[in-house]
């Protein structure tokens, strides 16, 4: 049965009956809390709110999110990547074919067919004890689509609820290893290395694919520490063993997290060539999300090596591209270095637009990097 633009989000209903599982409360509880705070919800309606038989309405959305002690923007984004997602496939079909189904749209970078499918087969299957395992893996599926489109505080969540429920065995180098990613793109250093070394210890020597995502993780959290040596020396590590295990799809992005850490030791040119190299590889692999990165990079650096005409039109191609696919990450990114661009050439109006741009579409990224803390510190300042 296709969803509905009008049906209530089944995501979000979902999201609240968790939560208040998790919190040890009945429905019953939820009624008397609420009438205490002057705004009673009675209790067949809490119901069909987590049936997906009604809407709750903004009002009593952020009511039981506060008693839910659940962040507003995380509803916000559930939703968001609801509506991305659009039309749910049909109900019904063999959650195994589907899940593969859906894997296979997240690596090729069609987000819209993938998210669709991970949602509808996380619902349909969320009290079936018997396909737990298939549940859990596309729980932690969504969570890295999700993190692709910036939604971090979301994937986050996805991720942490798995560890609440207890991962299978089969996934638990994976859920520790994603948290940890998850807490590093916040900024959370400390956090994210607790989690990648717990992973770590968890890791089978036979097991290629694990020990490179290690490896990937721990070399993007020493970059963000600054220790640059020791992060080139596990990229390194992390691309040997992505090649061994023939992970094409692992080796995509540890390609770019290379870039990143040539790029702040100076290798700029060095940089530049292993950005076309992925460039290269994504696109004859067709990961499209990962294509649009390396582009970035390569503009980036074509203009920090002087080539200002090739530069711009590859982060203009790039913009192009992630407005076409939906990609909201992308179009920060795009913009703040079409913004950096145009004022290093005394371009103020060009320059004034992309700042504008880039300002509006920081509030999709939740990634803590020099872009985003530098357009939201001067957010802060627009406010005083």
């Amino acid at each position: 049965m296709a969803r509905s633009s009008h049906r209530p989000s089944r995501a979000l209903a979902r999201l609240l009956r968790t939560r208040r599982q998790e919190l040890g409360l009945s429905l019953r509880q939820i009624e008397q809390r609420a009438a205490a705070e002057g705004n009673p919800i009675p209790f067949s309606t809490l119901s069909k709110i987590e049936q997906a038989k009604t809407e709750p309405g903004l009002r009593r959305l952020v009511q039981l999110l506060r008693l839910y002690h659940l962040p507003v923007e995380l509803a916000g984004e559930l939703l968001e990547v609801e509506e991305l997602a659009g039309e749910v496939p049909v109900e019904g079909e063999d959650p195994t074919a589907l899940l593969q189904e859906a894997v296979d749209c997240v690596k090729r970078g069609d987000l819209r067919r993938g998210l669709a499918k991970l949602l509808a087969l996380r619902l349909d299957t969320a009290d079936d004890p018997d396909y737990r395992l298939l549940r859990q893996s596309s729980t932690l599926t969504l969570a890295i689509a999700c993190i692709s489109l910036g939604k971090v505080k979301l994937a986050r969540r996805l991720a942490e609820d798995l560890l609440i429920e207890g991962p299978d065995p089969s996934l638990l180098v994976n859920v520790l290893a994603f948290v940890g990613r998850a807490w590093r793109e916040l900024g959370v250093y400390e956090g994210a290395l607790a989690f990648v070394e717990r992973a770590a210890h968890h890791v089978d020597d036979d097991h290629p694919q694990h020990r490179a995502w290690v490896c990937h993780e721990l070399a993007l959290i020493h970059r963000g520490k600054g220790e640059l040596d020791e992060a080139l020396r596990l990229i390194d590590e992390a691309l040997e063993h992505y090649r061994r295990a023939e992970d094409v799809r692992g080796e995509a992005p540890a390609i770019g997290a290379k870039v990143s850490i040539l790029e702040r030791r100076g290798e700029a040119r060095a940089a530049l060539r292993l950005a076309r190299a992925g460039l290269a590889l994504a696109e004859k692999h067709g990961f499209e999300n990962l294509r649009l990165h390396r582009m970035l990079d390569e503009g980036r650096l074509q203009l920090a090596l002087g080539d200002r005409e090739a530069g711009l039109a590859v982060l203009h191609e790039a913009l192009g591209e992630s407005i076409k696919i939906g990609n909201k990450d992308a179009q920060f990114h795009a913009h703040y270095q079409l913004w950096k661009a145009y004022d290093g050439f005394g371009d103020k109006e060009r320059a004034r637009f992309e700042e504008q741009a880039a300002c509006y579409f920081v509030r999709f990224v939740d990634e803590v990097n020099e872009a985003s803390t530098e357009v939201r510190q001067k957010l802060g300042e627009g406010l005083r």
